[in-house]
């Protein structure tokens, strides 16, 4: 069921670029006001770029007053 889900928003948000080519990475959070988006380091791992972007969401959560959220990665 996740999965299938998680492949429907991905579809939806087919428009946006991949986090990771051939040697670099990037972490990326949207929310309804905020757009964060680093770059990491050439060679880094896409767990490295996963593992940000995960921060950078749980930052965004922390500061808001919703209690719903979808994190993808």
């Amino acid at each position: 069921m996740f999965k299938r889900k998680f492949l429907e928003l991905r579809s939806e948000f087919s428009h946006h670029p991949e986090s990771k080519d051939e040697i670099r990475t990037a972490a990326a959070v949207v929310a309804p006001n905020s757009v964060k988006i680093v770059r990491s380091p050439n060679n880094a791992s896409i767990f490295t770029a996963e593992i940000h972007a995960l921060d950078m969401a749980l930052d965004i959560i922390r500061r808001t007053r919703s209690k719903d959220f979808v994190v993808c990665l």
